[in-house]
């Protein structure tokens, strides 16, 4: 698996994933109707790729057959399939997506995502992220070292539906163990003079 930049030519596929995951995957902690508001009305046009402040990251398979016919597919000409897609926003310190087709959830494509988004916000001087998590999600964050901070609700709409989704919000310091704040507050400094 190949995480990368994501590109315009991706977007097409990564609304497909968006759509597919927050239906079939978010029927774990969902009704349907609000899975399916939830899923919405995605365009290629909700990844906004020159947003300084952004990094969108796509992982790509190799092509599997075996997978069948719902797979999003990299149009770049037999890349491989799109298995997921992570944002992370570092202007605002937070991870704003991780998701993962369902057709490979639960192959570690989640946590391959999370970990460049990670590792991009500590390049950028960050030393600690925050996200809104879907009930369905909270476990995988978790894993991941994240603490949930609050329990509230966010609005979501598409497909013609309005729901109201139960969410997490989470934290994570990505301060290395061990490591003292004021040391940590330094590499910070640096990172943001240069």
């Amino acid at each position: 698996m190949n995480v990368r930049n994501m590109t315009d030519l991706d977007r097409g596929a990564v609304a497909n994933l968006h759509r597919r995951s927050a239906r079939e995957l978010g029927a774990r902690a969902y009704d349907e109707e609000t899975a399916k508001a939830w899923a919405g009305d995605r365009c290629h046009c909700d990844y906004d790729l020159g947003d300084a402040g952004s990094t969108f990251v796509v992982a790509v398979t190799a092509p599997d057959v075996t997978r069948g016919p719902r797979v999003e597919r990299s149009p770049g000409g037999g890349e491989g399939d799109v298995a997921g897609f992570g944002h992370l926003n570092a202007d605002a310190g937070a991870v704003e997506a991780v998701y993962v087709s369902p057709t490979y959830a639960g192959d570690g494509v989640g946590t391959r995502l999370l970990g460049v988004l990670e590792s991009r916000a500590v390049e950028t001087g960050l030393d600690e992220l925050s996200l809104v998590s879907s009930l369905n999600a909270v476990g995988f964050y978790e894993h991941h070292g994240y603490a949930v901070t609050d329990a509230t609700t966010v609005e979501t709409r598409g497909s013609g539906v309005t729901a109201t989704l139960d969410v997490r919000t989470m934290e994570k310091s990505l301060q290395p163990e061990g490591v003292p704040e004021e040391q940590a507050s330094s590499r910070m400094s640096r990172a943001s003079s240069s």
